[in-house]
């Protein structure tokens, strides 16, 4: 589009939001309605007409309205964008395709006139964030966290084993159906699930409610099965007859706590050997915490020191940017429409945290920025290395993936915020104290060999790796 730049002017409103008037060229107004209307006399049949001769009279009678709203929008939009990409300093927090533009009125032959009031993302100048104060705790790995890991293990690696043609041992786990009549009170139960007890004593009635009392040594043929049993009275509970049907039943074959256990895991060859392995993990998982936890102290003197405002809309993205990431881990498609008023609703819920990592985020790119840290393309490539073995691909298979998806800026900007926290760190003073326990921490702030919110811009537009 040709536009004259000159013609447009910016008003600040406030620090966060201006407001831009401009015009688009009566050729291209005139241009863009000729190439609409052709295109619809094309495709539009009209009686006493061959197809693609309808007059554009016509047209404009049956389709004027319709088409001045939608053009005027597209092409004030249009010459928005070709606007702002000429002036690099202003960041508008919203994507494009949100940008409330007003066209003023159409007059045919003049330059058509519009608004657009634009919230920004605030520039910061950061301030204070040189010789801070922090802790790095330290705790030791205990034996009973090394006990749970293992514990873990041993449940991961246990196998469910379905009961066929098989008498329903003590700790098997039964669904089951049942109806019919207890004294004068019915019956009625779906899909219950319990587990066969040690001994013959009547089960929890919790577990079956009221028929409970026709599991302990119930041995049956098949699986499924249905049978009608006579229920005897049993405490303050009549006697009485019921249909049960088994749908499913099956036993836990949970693994020995042994040296053959630690070998089928591959990480050790002894069970004293597993222990040590699990205790290095934990150790390491310990060190992240207690370096993310340090990271927040810092973090948090420099959102202190540093007050500036920050407007609804980008806290509103970034909250929404953490539901799509969320939808997609659990391979839910956020495009997908029949989930708007869910992610509406779940994106309040973060707006509070969406805040807290605008603000840090801000921060560390104008530390980085003031303090000139870039990342080079050899260690953007080692860190793309790492990834590879990780995943067992090769580094030209990453590289391309990562680049085809957009999300290659992503990595370089993670790795820029992570240069600049060390930055932060290294002149910080930072005391060392030991702990009995780390404190925890929250779960959308637990460490993942630093791939945390810190990976991408505010402003970025694309998924996180």
């Amino acid at each position: 589009m040709q536009f004259n730049a000159e013609r447009f002017s910016i008003e600040n409103i406030n620090p966060i939001q201006i407001r831009i008037q401009g015009v688009v060229p009566w050729k291209e107004v005139e241009k863009k309605f000729d190439e609409t209307y052709r295109e619809i006399s094309k495709n539009m049949r009209f009686r006493g007409f061959r197809k693609g001769k309808v007059p554009r009279q016509m047209l404009e009678k049956m389709f004027a309205k319709h088409v001045e709203s939608d053009l005027l929008q597209e092409l004030t939009r249009e010459a928005l964008v070709e606007f702002l990409r000429l002036k690099e300093t202003i960041r508008p927090a919203d994507n494009p395709r949100e940008w409330k533009v007003t066209p003023g009125d159409l007059v045919k032959g003049e330059d058509l006139p519009f608004s657009s009031e634009l919230e920004l993302i605030p520039e910061i100048e950061p301030q204070g964030y040189d010789g801070l104060k922090g802790r790095r705790l330290s705790a030791p790995v205990k034996d009973a966290a090394i006990d749970q890991e293992l514990e873990r293990l041993v449940q991961r690696n246990t196998r469910v084993n379905p009961v066929e043609n098989a008498p329903l041992v003590a700790g098997a786990h039964v669904q089951l159906n049942a109806m019919g009549k207890l004294g004068d009170e019915p019956v009625s139960i779906e899909n219950q699930n319990v587990t066969v007890p040690e001994n013959s004593t009547p089960a929890d009635e919790r577990a079956l409610a009221r028929v409970s009392a026709l599991l302990p040594g119930l041995h049956l043929p098949e699986i499924p099965f249905e049978t009608e049993l006579a229920v005897p009275a049993f405490g303050d509970k009549p006697e009485g007859r019921v249909l049960v049907e088994i749908t499913k039943a099956f036993t836990h074959a949970k693994p020995a706590l042994d040296d053959a256990f630690a070998k089928e895991t591959g990480r050790a060859d002894t069970l004293e050997e597993l222990r040590a392995s699990i205790a290095k993990d934990l150790a390491e998982e310990l060190s992240q915490r207690s370096n993310t936890l340090l990271e927040r102290e810092l973090l948090k003197q420099i959102v202190e020191a540093n007050p500036f405002e920050v407007g609804p809309g980008l806290i509103r993205r970034q909250a929404e940017a953490k539901v799509d990431q969320i939808l997609m881990q659990l391979g839910v498609d956020p495009e997908n429409e029949s989930f708007a008023d869910m992610k509406k609703s779940l994106a309040k819920n973060y707006f509070a945290k969406a805040e807290k990592e605008i603000r840090e985020n801000l921060l560390l790119e104008g530390i980085a920025k003031k303090e000139n840290v870039e990342v080079t393309d050899e260690v953007l490539e080692a860190k793309l290395q790492e990834i590879a073995d990780h995943t067992n691909k090769s580094l030209e298979r990453v590289k391309a993936d990562y680049q085809r998806d957009g999300k290659l800026e992503g990595i370089r900007y993670m790795l820029r915020m992570e240069k600049t926290l060390e930055l932060i760190k290294g002149r910080a003073t930072i005391t060392e104290e030991t702990v009995d326990e780390l404190p925890p921490l929250q779960e959308e702030e637990a460490p993942h060999d630093h791939d945390h919110e810190h990976e991408c811009g505010p402003d970025c537009d694309h998924e996180h790796p």
